[in-house]
């Protein structure tokens, strides 16, 4: 269907599932590198500090990690 036969909220509608899977497509995707660079269990614990300190980001908590030798 065209575009200029749906109305605008369909149209809006359309765009912004677009938007949707689009970005969790690309969060799958991110986590799976995260997965394959650092393994499950470590990104795992990573999440579970960042869900308990919330300006942690999973970037940062798993250099820390690192860091410290986990």
């Amino acid at each position: 269907m065209a575009d200029s036969t749906l109305s605008k909220y369909d149209q809006d509608f359309a765009h912004a599932m677009e938007l949707k899977l689009r970005l969790n497509r690309e969060a799958r995707s991110r986590r799976a590198d995260l997965i394959k660079r650092h393994g499950e269990f470590r990104l795992g614990i990573a999440e579970e500090t960042c869900k308990d300190h919330p300006g942690l980001t999973l970037e940062e908590a798993l250099e820390m990690m690192e860091a410290f030798g986990f």
